[in-house]
């Protein structure tokens, strides 16, 4: 290969063309991994697709968030799908980092937190507690805010009000009048999978609620 190859070849991956290419093969094969899963029934490969497409959408700032309120089953007829008042959440656009793991954690987040050329993590390892991300959001109001992503296809997730908690006191320490309080989004595949999502248990959700954590259930598009 000659110098000349070389470089015609770098730029084009310095330009996006190729990167760009290889990016959205990679973001079609999930996609089609994800959905043959689902149609036969392989829930834990679906929903370890599901995850790896999300975070790669993120990494592309292509990830779009809709989210509505949370509210307990309890507050419904039973098996009703509860009523969703969508909004759209505007992502900070940015760089992914993935580190940390589900004991050794703090540190990183701190660093992320603080890094405004970074908008989204997700860690290294695959039993982080209670969430699979975060992102920090982009409101209309200029404050700081992130949000918790837990990414399922599941009809039910458990949800850990205390390891919420803990999150809250790495997040909420910058909090001040230019930082609003972060937020929990449970993140479905479509709307229907979030208008019937249940977090268990359910004493865990009502305290969070009473303490005005802010829940939210919520669905993702592709821009």
């Amino acid at each position: 290969m000659t110098v000349r190859s070389i470089n015609s070849t770098y730029d084009e991956w310095v330009n996006g063309q190729k990167y760009s290419k290889c990016v959205e093969s990679i973001i079609d094969y999930l996609y089609g991994i994800f959905n043959w899963a689902k149609a036969t029934g392989l829930a834990s490969l679906a929903g370890s697709v599901f995850d790896l497409f999300l975070h790669l959408l993120a990494a592309e700032n292509r990830l779009k968030l809709y989210v509505s309120k949370y509210d307990l089953p309890e507050a419904r007829k039973p098996d009703s799908p509860r009523y969703l008042n969508v909004k759209q959440l505007h992502l900070q656009r940015g760089r992914a980092k993935c580190t940390g793991s589900a004991t050794n954690y703090e540190t990183d987040l701190i660093e992320w937190r603080d890094d405004d050329n970074f908008v989204y993590w997700f860690p290294a390892c695959h039993d982080f507690p209670n969430i699979d991300s975060i992102v920090k959001l982009k409101l209309d109001s200029g404050k700081k805010q992130v949000a918790y992503l837990q990414i399922t296809t599941a009809k039910e997730h458990f949800f850990d009000e205390k390891q919420l908690k803990t999150m809250n006191k790495i997040f909420k320490q910058e909090q001040t009048d230019q930082a609003d309080p972060p937020m929990y989004i449970v993140v479905c595949p479509d709307v229907e999978s979030c208008k019937r999502i249940v977090l268990k248990p359910a004493n865990a959700v009502s305290e969070a609620i009473k303490e005005n954590i802010q829940l939210f259930a919520g669905y993702y598009k592709m821009d």
